[in-house]
């Protein structure tokens, strides 16, 4: 008899909807039961192969809600020794909206485990007749027990439409998942794989990268790292940089930041621009505000995604002349994952920036050209 090692975190797929209002509340104790029960009564021809260990955050909650010190409760689960020596591997129970915050974490944290990981989610709770929550958690079962390959994994089954009709179920490598779209029930990831039979879900997978376990080093998480989106009108001005040791800060999609207009419309031969270069009615917006008000506190500022080799704006070179340096090819929320881990490794400067730019467990994927891939 095999044994997998069920996490609850919370979310949609640990929720039901509250008598008073309707809304869906976490209840991870209520819907673990009804996940094993329509298990050991489907036609898996696992169901009488496998028993199930439960672990639960010291408080559900529904993933919006998810925080680095959440994170942390989940990482003392995963440094408990006996779960990795007895069982076959592991499915965390997580909500759909910061999924791909958590997978790429994991898949980071957890590099050189040797169980595989799937995390599962619904975009429905389980009392709904068209949640695919069931599907997801027994493909999980079944890869795992199939045997793939050491890895951080998540199962999800897209739907075709606003009826929920079932698409493709579908696996994702962790550090590859992308955020699900608002006004969507679907994840995608670039080299994501379609289960071919559902009944007997099975793939090869890929192992971790490395061997060199993170997890074991590893006391606590930081929180000390901020994630930046730009916007128009973006003020860096009003950012509070106190307790913050690092900032990951999002591109547009061409990989462009907010530098501002320049005075003087020639560079110097090393394309730099400095901050008095430019119109004193564009300095609130510009991402060299922000640079200079970090380099005096000696805060690095990391662009992503951004590939030094291959954007198409002035700009970011700017950006990247002025100071900012970059984590290529990833997703962004596997970049933030990245620089919350090095961080917490006590990680600074040049070392820091090495960290960055090894890879951990084949996060360097997005913005590849084809024959790079």
């Amino acid at each position: 008899m095999k044994k997998i090692l069920l996490v609850f975190t919370g979310g949609t797929i640990c929720s039901s909807p509250d008598s008073e209002n309707g809304k869906n509340q976490s209840n991870a104790k209520k819907m673990a039961s009804y996940l094993e029960h329509n298990y050991f009564n489907s036609t898996s021809p696992f169901r009488g192969e496998v028993t199930f260990i439960r672990e639960y955050l010291n408080q559900d909650i529904l993933s919006e809600n998810m925080t680095v010190d959440s994170w942390n409760n989940l990482l003392k689960i995963f440094q408990k020794k006996q779960y990795q020596q007895e069982c076959a591997g592991v499915i965390v129970l997580h909500g759909t909206d910061t999924l791909a915050y958590t997978s790429s974490l994991l898949s980071l944290v957890l590099a050189g485990l040797e169980i595989p990981v799937c995390m599962v989610s619904a975009q429905l709770d389980l009392q709904q007749l068209r949640t695919n929550g069931y599907v997801n958690f027994r493909a999980a079962v079944e890869l795992i027990l199939n045997g793939i390959a050491p890895n951080v994994y998540v199962v999800y089954q897209n739907v075709k439409d606003k009826n929920h009709t079932p698409g493709d179920l579908l696996v994702h490598y962790g550090a590859h998942l992308q955020q699900c779209p608002n006004h969507s029930n679907n994840f995608h990831s670039y080299d994501e794989m379609t289960v071919p039979d559902i009944e007997n879900a099975k793939l090869t997978g890929c192992s971790f990268e490395t061997s060199h376990k993170y997890l074991n080093q590893l006391e606590t998480l930081t929180n000390q790292v901020m994630l930046l989106q730009p916007y128009t009108n973006l003020r860096y001005e009003n950012l509070c940089l106190d307790n913050v040791c690092a900032i990951v800060h999002g591109t547009y999609h061409s990989e462009s930041v907010c530098i501002g207009r320049a005075k003087h419309p020639t560079m110097d031969k090393n394309r730099n621009l400095r901050l008095d270069e430019v119109y004193e009615a564009d300095k609130p917006y510009s991402i060299l505000t922000l640079l200079a008000n970090c380099q005096e506190k000696n805060i690095p500022v990391i662009l992503a995604p951004c590939n030094e080799k291959n954007f198409t704006y002035g700009t970011t070179a700017n950006a990247l002349d002025c100071g900012a340096t970059s984590i290529p090819n990833t997703t962004l929320e596997l970049a933030y994952a990245k620089v919350i881990l090095g961080c917490s490794l006590g990680k600074k400067g040049l070392a820091l920036q090495k960290f960055l730019s090894e890879s951990i467990n084949h996060e360097f994927l997005y913005g590849l050209r084809e024959e790079e891939k």
